[in-house]
């Protein structure tokens, strides 16, 4: 009986079995891991198809951005070109302005440097001189021929400066506005 369940013949047929039974359950693996497979690349698809309409939509909207935003980036250059001529012409009118104000200056110091010149002379000439005594005589209506004698002038004695006087306490009372000041005058001409 052992021998007849262990037979050549029995053998093969539970192997066989085995083996059917191990190709049913690949089988069903197989089947199962097709069928995850199929789900995730349907995922995939829905995901790549809204892509693609993501992309198309941010192309259809970005595009014409980017154009306007390169029209704008034109007109600031262009702007900034008009603005770089307009600086340097200001700077050239600067320029002519800083020297036509050096030369007007020149201009005007020149007789101011003239006059300061000959009012300097005059100064040291009539310092210099001394009257001699014809000078004296015909000034004081003498007769030249008379010698007159011509003493120095006694020069002032200097005023002797006021002793500081204290300022009087002021009574206690409501406060005064101070008097205006009074404008300079000027001087007739000017």
């Amino acid at each position: 009986m052992i021998a007849e369940i262990f037979s050549y013949e029995n053998v093969i047929h539970v192997l066989l079995a085995l083996l059917a039974l191990a190709g049913v359950v690949a089988l069903v693996f197989l089947t199962r891991l097709l069928h995850s497979t199929r789900k995730t690349m349907d995922t995939a698809n829905d995901t790549v198809k809204e892509a693609q309409t993501t992309i198309k939509e941010v192309r259809e909207t970005t595009v014409p951005i980017l154009e306007k935003a390169s029209v704008s980036v034109d007109a600031v250059n262009a702007e900034l070109l008009r603005l770089d001529a307009l600086i340097g012409s200001v700077e050239e009118a600067g320029t002519k302005a800083i020297s036509t104000v050096g030369a007007a200056t020149e201009l005007a110091q020149k007789p101011v440097d003239l006059l300061n010149s000959m009012t300097d002379k005059l100064r040291r000439g009539w310092k210099e001189r001394k009257a001699s005594a014809e000078d004296v005589k015909v000034a004081s209506g003498v007769n030249v021929a008379e010698p007159v004698a011509v003493e120095p002038e006694p020069e002032p004695e200097p005023e002797p400066e006021p002793e500081p006087v204290a300022p009087a306490p002021e009574p206690e009372s409501e406060p005064v506005a101070p008097a205006p000041e009074p404008e300079p005058e000027l001087a007739p001409g000017a």
